[in-house]
């Protein structure tokens, strides 16, 4: 099968957080098995480093991502939250199509749920999947803060909290498959963004088992897939330290 992978950061095994390292090894299980594309913002120095070091592999694209570039992503697009907002790029657009085009995708395999804005691939290529990655309930993220918060401050991520309930759950409710990490996040999921539903779980020992899924239909013994009208849950878990 063929794999694009989109990010907001670099992915890869020499990244310095916990989040790229995860992404590097997700890709390294999917190679595997598949043909496996990337495209991915360059959000830092240390990024763009990464991403240096693959110049000239085409199969690689990235967008760098700077603070004027940020400022203008989210000028532009005022009904995101600033979160998701800050990777709604025209030329992260364009390649998207163009490696979705010439590669002849199969799956596009998004990770984060700032990322899942791009979910409207699928309109432009009818047969595409598009899987989304849930690395952390962003609502959560934004409640924890604005508990944490007073004054002014409160008030903007009360706002933000509205703007990411409404785009993280219609992005959620348009994929395909989601992937989350943990029993928690897996509750969370099905009852606020999958409405009322069974869920059977199954948990693996290493994160590389939960990419079974993409084997046309031959899913491994990690693997629990639940087939829904909208969508379909996808629990993965990995013991601490698989990462």
């Amino acid at each position: 099968m063929r794999i694009l992978h989109i990010s907001p950061y670099f992915p890869s095994l020499e990244a310095n957080h916990a989040g790229g390292l995860c992404m590097g090894k997700e890709l390294e299980a999917l190679r595997r098995r598949h043909q496996v594309y990337v495209l991915t913002f360059a959000a830092s120095d240390y990024d763009r480093k990464l991403w240096e070091a693959c110049r000239g592999n085409a199969h690689i694209r990235g967008v760098p991502l700077g603070k004027f570039r940020r400022i203008i992503h989210a000028a532009l697009a005022p009904w995101l939250p600033n979160y998701f907002a800050v990777r709604s790029s025209l030329r992260f657009t364009l390649l998207l199509i163009y490696m979705v085009r010439k590669y002849k995708i199969h799956a596009v395999h998004a990770e984060y749920a700032s990322m899942g804005q791009y979910v409207w691939i699928k309109k432009l290529f009818p047969g595409l999947a598009f899987n989304l990655v849930e690395h952390d309930v962003t609502v959560q993220s934004y409640e924890r803060q604005r508990e944490n918060s007073s004054g002014l401050r409160r008030i903007y991520l009360g706002l933000q909290l509205k703007l990411v309930e409404r785009t993280e759950r219609a992005y959620c409710r348009k994929a395909d498959t989601l992937f989350a990490f943990n029993e928690k996040d897996r509750k969370l999921l099905a009852k606020a963004v999958l409405y009322s539903m069974t869920v059977i779980s199954f948990f693996a020992g290493a994160c590389i088992g939960c990419f079974s899924v993409y084997s046309w239909g031959k899913y491994g013994a990690f693997v629990c897939l639940i087939p829904l009208a909208a969508a379909r849950l996808l629990l993965w878990a990995g013991e601490k330290g698989s990462f």
